[in-house]
């Protein structure tokens, strides 16, 4: 009989074993892989020798690239290839590519010559060209631009000769200009990039830093801090001038990077001002405004906006008041709509100390292609309500949902029975459900999926069968999710295997990126770039004169299904005869099951309604005579049709200002008068004689 028991025991292991390595299959062991999808395989990187390594997906497949070994500076994608800081013994850490194939991993610009290094470190890809910086003795660190063929360039010596100067910059895209910050000899500044030229926009008060950006429209605003008692919010639309839009200088506003975020056409950041500790403030560029003193004569709130979401038009955050402590907090913008979502746990003062769990722009931050979306899509949800984790003070760390709502804002599952902590921060949404690193309490922390459902919420496989596999999730291709853990098989300690969990399993449809919209010549261009698409079938653009009704003018066909990074485009014509100032664009994305998906609002001013233009005559011979009242110093340029800049006037400010352009060597024809100040423009047609 005890023969039968340990036989029935024996063959009880051996199927468990068999479940586990029929879900979750190791590929590599102890060399901590990560990496992302790229011509039909996977290209990793190895954390335990820096090298680069390919897999197929299977365990023989999983293999060793090159023994050139990455500089560990960051990466980019360019046509399909990936730049890296490569380094060797001949040639020391330089610019290197790879394809994912050995043959197609070479070395591409050794800047510095022979074993001393450049060590290119800043990658962004900017209008299809590879920027970086590199050192050199003669020039310290400036920034290189490679076009994809060739040798890198210098394209900056800022500090004009051996000093250096950039120091971990940090880059901003708008209007199809590259910002990023950088030292010049008198200190710190801003420029901006075309593609052709490097223009300072503005120096930097003396002790201040770049903290981070964000945009409303075309005009930049840049936050910067001295580290302990200010903080300065600037805004430009480029040129060479900046806007200073408020300075704070409390005790500990420059103390912390203030964090900020772009929803409903403003900028909602947090900041401590004079007399107040940390609080969500507000800025449309005009007005600067506290939102609301949320723990008021306390020591702040501290919101934490880094991993806010949007559900039901108002944004989820969690915040801590004295009484309450940390628990979700929505607005609406305003003081009266900014309250306590849920006060969940109820028991004392200590709060759930919850922790939203947005949705990710899966493995494409890997590519550093510079998307000022930044990590989290905070639009997208799943089901309509996102997931988190928080404490009730009874059951540990739990995973709840939220759909905006008290009462869609609910525990889950108990996963943990009692105190102990049953969920914790790795995660991954798919079409298939929410994958997150679960602990029963007999397992440890081991991968598991949720539908939002207390049934819905299982294990998927254990991993480690004698302790904790720390599952960490990275992404979704062919079917299959691919994901860190530990199986317990020794090794040294903070090195994990590669494992492949079997599916099926499918990336959430069509996570859109940014969406913008922006005045080219006569016309609007809208662009927007997806991360992920399950059965796309088109993206209709629609287009409203006061943000509220909207017609279709026009389609672009979709990919249908990808698990990696695309573009579109798409030119409004005819936006310039809407005979209106403002205009307003959304997406609808469409399944091929035809279900509807409606994008962010964005707005474009395609006139000011402030510069009262007008020309004569019309049709005009050899001068044309402008009247506009301006309030500022304003650029005019007389284009044909297709966009070309003929001739440029400047103009001083004036209430009543006429300004004359010889047009007498034009060709007879029809031309725009395109005028701008302060960003604002303003566009009319005439006729030359």
């Amino acid at each position: 009989m005890k023969n039968c028991y340990t036989f029935i025991l024996s063959f009880m292991v051996f199927a468990a074993f068999q479940k586990v390595s029929a879900q979750a299959i190791r590929l590599d062991d102890n060399h901590n892989l990560s990496g992302i999808p790229l011509n039909g395989k996977l290209i990793l990187t190895s954390e335990a020798d820096s090298t680069f390594w390919i897999s197929d997906g299977s365990p023989n497949g999983t293999k060793q690239l090159s023994s050139i070994k990455s500089g560990n500076n960051g990466y980019a994608i360019l046509k399909n290839k990936i730049y890296f800081a490569g380094m060797n013994a001949a040639n020391g850490c330089e610019l290197w590519s790879t394809d994912g194939t050995a043959s197609g991993t070479v070395l591409v610009s050794d800047i510095r010559g022979g074993a001393d290094s450049s060590m290119p470190d800043d990658f962004v890809v900017y209008q299809d060209k590879l920027l970086f910086t590199a050192f050199t003795p003669g020039i310290g660190r400036e920034l290189y631009m490679y076009p994809g063929t060739g040798s890198a360039q210098a394209m900056t010596d800022l500090t004009a000769g051996a000093g250096s100067s950039f120091d971990s910059p940090i880059y901003y895209v708008l209007n199809n200009t590259l910002f990023f910050d950088a030292m010049n000899v008198s200190g710190k500044a801003l420029y901006s990039f075309n593609g052709l030229n490097v223009q300072k926009v503005f120096d930097f008060p003396a002790g201040y830093n770049l903290a981070s950006y964000n945009a409303i429209g075309n005009v930049l605003f840049i936050f910067m801090t001295n580290g302990s008692n200010g903080l300065r919010i600037y805004k430009t639309t480029g040129g060479s001038n900046a806007t200073l839009v408020q300075a704070f200088s409390g005790i500990f506003s420059g103390m912390f990077s203030s964090q900020s975020i772009f929803w409903n056409d403003k900028i909602y950041f947090t900041v401590a001002a004079l007399g107040l500790d940390y609080e969500l403030w507000v800025t449309n560029g005009n007005i600067t405004q506290m939102v609301k003193d949320i723990n008021p004569g306390g020591e702040g709130s501290n919101p934490l906006l880094i991993n806010s979401v949007v559900l039901n038009n108002k944004l989820v955050f969690a915040a801590t008041t004295t009484d309450s402590g940390m628990e979700l907090w929505t607005t609406d913008g305003t003081e009266k709509g900014t309250v306590m979502l849920k006060d969940i746990n109820v028991a004392n003062e200590e709060g759930s100390d919850p922790f939203l769990l947005p949705v990710t722009r899966s493995f494409t931050d890997f590519s550093s292609s510079l998307d000022n979306a930044g990590f989290y899509n905070r639009t997208a949800n799943y089901n309509g309500f996102i997931f988190f984790t928080a404490n009730n003070g009874t059951n540990g760390t739990e995973l709840y949902k939220t759909d905006g709502t008290a009462a869609g804002t609910t525990l889950i599952k108990d996963i943990n029975p009692g105190e102990g902590d049953g969920a914790s921060a790795g995660y991954l949404y798919t079409k298939s459900g929410f994958l997150f690193s679960g602990n029963d309490g007999m397992a440890g922390f081991e991968p598991w999926i949720s539908d939002g459902s207390s049934a819905g919420t299982r294990a998927i496989t254990d991993i480690n069968l004698s302790g904790d596999g720390n599952p960490e999730f990275y992404f979704v291709w062919n079917g299959d999710v691919y994901l860190s853990a530990d199986d317990g098989n020794g090794g040294e300690d903070g090195l994990f295997d590669f494992f492949r969990l079997q599916g099926p399993y499918s990336p959430l449809p069509a996570t859109l990126g940014a969406f913008n919209a922006t005045v080219e010549h006569q016309s609007v261009k809208l662009s927007w770039n997806t991360f992920s698409e399950i059965n796309t079938k088109t993206f209709e653009i629609q287009r409203s004169a006061d943000g509220q009704q909207f017609s279709a003018i026009g389609s672009v066909t979709a990919a249908g299904n990808s698990s990696s990074e695309l573009r579109y485009d798409f030119i409004d014509p005819a936006a310039f005869d809407q005979n209106s100032f403002v205009l307003h664009y959304r997406l609808n994305t469409i399944d091929k099951d035809e279900r509807h998906v409606l994008s962010k609002i964005v707005k474009v001013a395609i006139r000011n309604p402030e510069m009262k233009l007008s020309i004569h005559p019309n049709p005009a011979h050899d001068i044309l005579r402008i009247s506009l009242p301006l309030k500022n110093n304003a650029n005019l340029q007389v284009c044909d049709l297709n966009g070309r800049t003929l001739l440029t006037k400047k103009t001083e400010a004036s209430p009543n200002k006429t300004v004359q352009i010889n047009i007498s060597n034009l060709a007879a024809g029809i031309y725009i008068l395109r005028t701008e100040t302060e960003g604002k423009i303003s566009t009319i047609k005439f006729v030359k004689e």
